[in-house]
């Protein structure tokens, strides 16, 4: 059996990975023993299957980290005496049981199935982030505390982290550490999460102080500098208090790609609404990637606005007639794939926030080609990405006769026909790979928007005003709409 990883290492994996934080003000000797023997049992375990790897002696005394080192790893120190004995004495406890049933289990596993340390670096890694993310859910949904109703079964975790291409030993490491970290950390995301809204409950809130934003313009910055707001002259008719407050940033699931380069910062007004009369401008310090964006939260979703990177600042521009505030972060999106041919194109700005938000659909993984026609089945799916239709099952599809071809259209089509959307030709097809005529997208979009007066002259119109283009709708609506107008249309909406 390979060597496995030294106890230096894994020492400060641990120090990393489990139980960064570890301060949960006045908790009682209950709460102490409690979590002294999930701990305990936790890093036993570890310490047990290690030196059996490492062809030490079944010896858990002289594994044990001394009770000095028990203190400065799990911050003891700022905690009551109460907790503090009670958790000593039940990790010490926990940890010999968990030492000495690692130890044996690892004496008597075949070789051929031995544990991969990759697997359960990874696995701890990940199941850190999830038992925590749920954790912290849980509390706020108002569930009680329970890591098995929640923790994935093996299958689920296989399937979400793509385990079945892995070889044995890797996917048994990455089960075991992901299920051991899950449980510790779940608890750990629970009681901060009870131990925060307890301190809110109990402490006074220092009381916000605002900026006043005059219609000669003006900035606020938040007390770190790293978000700043800037209004212009004239951008505002009256006197108006605004304030920007940070918070931390929730853990966020990595199937997101997305990471966080600020913490949380909120913009809040003194009064319910402003109304801007130009676009103002917010901005973060920043020194990453192209890559890189400001993003709002929005109904639970982080959505990417319009970045644009300038010496040592990301800004975007916030273009809203009424404005209520909002929570805002900068992220390094890990999916963001750059397209060549949408830089110097005149629907730029709107092509860049659809891409960003995994809402185009790349040829090659790099071209996006704007200028072409867009078939049937390229709308009806963006339109049901962009609007986030819900889900439909069992909608029959069979009775028109092009059914068999729509591929990866058909979910979007059930959708769209479920909902009224569309209804299909006369002949009983739907025409996925034909493009689309701009008095369909009228046609179309009148049912979306409930507005029967909708008509794309007035989208040409605006399009010609803003961005100099003449869309070949406004001579003959029968003629096929481009990807970028159509973009531009969904943008222009949003």
């Amino acid at each position: 059996m390979k060597k496995s990883i030294g106890r230096i290492v894994l020492i400060l994996l641990l120090l990393t990975i489990v139980f960064t934080s570890f301060s949960y003000g006045s908790i009682d000797s209950d709460h102490g023993k409690e979590d002294g023997e999930t701990v305990g049992k936790f890093i036993g375990e570890l310490f047990g299957k290690n030196d059996y790897n490492d062809g030490k002696d079944n010896d858990w005394q002289e594994a044990i980290p001394s009770q000095k080192e028990i203190i400065k790893l799990f911050n003891l120190s700022r905690e009551t005496y109460t907790y503090r004995n009670a958790f000593i004495t039940y990790f010490r406890k926990y940890f010999e049981e968990g030492y000495k049933e690692a130890f044996r289990e690892s004496n008597v596993t075949l070789a051929t199935e031995e544990a991969d340390n990759t697997g359960l670096i990874d696995g701890l890694a990940i199941g850190e982030i999830m038992g925590q993310l749920k954790g912290t859910e849980d509390f706020e949904k108002g569930l009680n505390s329970s890591w098995r109703r929640v923790l994935p079964s093996d299958e689920e975790i296989i399937e979400t982290y793509n385990l079945y291409r892995e070889v044995p030993s890797y996917k048994g490491g990455f089960l075991e550490g992901f299920k051991k970290a899950f449980e510790t950390h779940y608890i750990m995301g629970f009681r901060n999460a009870n131990l925060n809204e307890i301190l809110k409950n109990i402490n006074v809130v220092d009381e916000i102080e605002y900026t006043n934003i005059t219609t000669f313009g003006g900035s606020i910055s938040s007390d770190d500098k790293v978000m700043t707001i800037t209004f212009d002259k004239g951008g505002l008719y009256k006197d108006n208090y605004i304030a920007i407050e940070t918070s931390e940033l929730k853990v966020l699931d990595p199937i997101f790609q997305l990471t966080p380069t600020t913490e949380l910062y909120e913009v809040k007004l003194q009064e319910a609404t402003i109304f801007p009369q130009k676009p103002f401008r917010l901005s973060f310090k920043y020194f990453g990637p192209e890559s890189g964006g400001i993003y709002a939260l929005k109904d639970g979703d982080w959505i990417y606005l319009s970045s644009k990177i300038e010496g040592e600042d990301i800004y975007t521009m916030i273009e809203e007639p009424l404005y209520k505030g909002g929570k805002y972060a900068v992220f390094i999106s890990g999916s963001y794939k750059e397209l060549e041919d949408i830089e110097d194109h005149w629907a730029n700005v709107e092509l860049d926030y659809f891409n960003r938000n995994n809402l185009l659909r790349a040829e090659e993984g790099k071209y996006y080609k704007p200028d072409n026609p867009m078939t049937r089945g390229e709308f009806i799916l963006l339109l049901d990405k962009y609007y986030k239709w819900p889900t439909i099952n069992n909608v029959n599809l069979s009775k028109y006769k092009d059914s068999v071809i729509l591929e990866d259209y058909e979910n979007s089509f059930g959708k769209g026909v479920a909902l009224g959307y569309i209804s299909g030709y006369s002949d009983d097809t739907l025409r996925p790979h034909m493009p689309i005529s701009y008095q369909e997208v009228e046609w179309i979009m009148q049912k979306i928007l409930n507005n029967k007066g909708f008509k794309w002259e007035t989208v040409a119109e605006k399009l010609e005003e803003e961005k100099g283009f003449s869309s070949l709708g406004l001579l003959n609506n029968r003629l096929f709409v481009t990807k970028a107008e159509i973009i531009y249309l969904l943008y222009s909406l949003k």
